[in-house]
């Protein structure tokens, strides 16, 4: 527990980004492990359910915060694992520009050396409602940058549709099932939007079929998907 606790302090201390939530400190005090964080207005989820409908304009504009965020994240050797609606934290920002949506939790990230390395990590930790098709697939499962892709897939389309296809209710094998055959991708192809099509490509079942980058992804979104 300590090792993990440790091994998250030292990722969120490198992370300074304006869309990534800021450590002030971290520190043992009477056996417990602490990590001092930016005080947010709330999750992501919170938001969306006080906001919504979200507009496509809005939900372009959480893409391409997040969308360098996750640059910025891989940048620096880690792929995150685990960017959900709930640990997507919303601030407070000024009133010409709207909210800024920043991410945390870096309980589960991986540290790697090759940005392009297929398979990252092996360790089939994930949000129940935010499991990548790859981390279950029959070679055992793996995560790497472009999982966190498709969890920024699965957050968009969240935010348009205002709920996930599949909730805590099920079990895990109804919300496995789903994601193996590709629900997600075809809940955004309904959607019938540019916005919904770059969504859909998110939230491609085979990673290599995804955009290969952040950057890539906010590229198409600004010229391609408008």
């Amino acid at each position: 527990m300590k090792s993990q606790w440790e091994k998250e302090s030292k990722i969120f201390e490198k992370m300074r980004h304006p869309n990534v939530v800021a450590i002030y400190d971290a520190f043992i005090c009477e056996n417990l492990f602490y990590i001092v964080l930016e005080r947010a207005w709330g999750n992501l989820c919170n938001w969306i359910n006080v906001k919504k409908p979200i507009q496509e304009g809005i939900v372009r504009e959480i893409a391409r915060q997040l969308l360098f965020a996750i640059h910025f994240i891989h940048t620096h050797g880690v792929v995150h694992r685990d960017i959900t609606i709930y640990n997507t934290l919303v601030f407070h920002g000024p009133k010409t520009k709207g909210a800024i949506f920043k991410i945390s939790d870096f309980g589960i990230s991986k540290e790697f050396a090759d940005p392009w390395e297929e398979k990252i990590c092996h360790t089939n930790i994930a949000h129940p409602c935010f499991i990548p098709p790859e981390l279950i697939s029959k070679e055992y499962g793996y995560t790497n940058p472009r999982t966190d892709l498709y969890h920024l897939g699965l957050i968009l389309l969240y935010a348009l549709k205002g709920n996930l296809f599949f909730n805590k209710s099920m079990s895990q094998e109804e919300i496995r099932k789903q994601i193996i055959d590709g629900v997600p991708r075809q809940t955004a192809e309904k959607i019938r939007t540019p916005l919904g099509k770059f969504i859909s490509i998110l939230l491609r079942r085979r990673s290599e079929y995804r955009f290969s980058s952040p950057l890539e992804a906010w590229d198409k979104l600004k010229t391609k998907y408008v």
